[in-house]
């Protein structure tokens, strides 16, 4: 449709289509395209995302280009850019920016969690029509020892996915991690923990 628009003539229409594309459908490639027509053109784009789009065009060193753009001139960012930003620079092989930006990650979202309870001492109650900041806490922690698995820090892995069942035994990827915890030590030869490992997963998730 901005295509179209542009080829008639009608530069207005057609670059507020790429601008919807861009806003609304990151993950498709000719959002790419529209992003680099609107960066092209002069036009300005959401840095965040722009960051975005890059990210799934496989643009990693444009998306955490934007990415930092972004959290330079927002110091009061969503938290999930440093999600971003790690998966970043982990597409470009630099694993220890990339778990710097999952501490970060998780380092925000606690903050985000203290203002939160900070507000609800001072007004008596809480507003939900937003989600709690403390449903992304646990995300921080499983995405940390997703990383250090993929990275090969088998180790390190093993301690964030028990630190993981420990801080958040009810959560949403507790038997992923019980799973993991297990699978990983028994790759390592830790038979002992292992057996442990999974006993305590068959115990604690039956249901899974």
């Amino acid at each position: 449709a901005g295509s179209a628009e542009l080829a008639a003539g009608n530069m207005n229409a057609g670059y507020s289509y790429y601008q919807n594309a861009v806003m609304d459908y990151p993950q498709v490639y000719e959002s790419f395209l529209a992003l680099s027509a609107l960066v092209d053109a002069g036009l300005e784009v959401d840095e965040f995302q722009r960051g975005v789009v890059d990210f799934h065009a496989s643009a990693y060193d444009a998306a955490i280009a934007a990415f930092n753009r972004y959290v330079e001139a927002n110091p009061e960012h969503r938290e999930d850019v440093h999600l971003y930003l790690a998966w970043s620079y982990e597409k470009l092989g630099n694993y220890d920016a990339a778990l710097a930006q999952i501490e970060e990650y998780i380092r925000a979202t606690e903050e985000s969690i203290q203002l939160e309870e900070g507000e609800e001492a001072n007004d008596g109650h809480q507003d939900n029509a937003d989600p709690s900041p403390s449903q992304n806490l646990d995300r921080g922690y499983i995405e940390k020892a997703k990383l250090q698995a993929r990275a090969g820090l088998s180790a390190e892995a093993i301690d964030s996915y028990l630190v993981y069942l420990e801080q958040f035994p009810g959560g949403p990827d507790a038997p992923f991690a019980a799973w993991w915890a297990a699978a990983l030590f028994e790759n390592m030869g830790n038979t002992a923990d292992a057996i442990e490992a999974y006993r305590n997963l068959a115990e604690t998730y039956p249901q899974h």
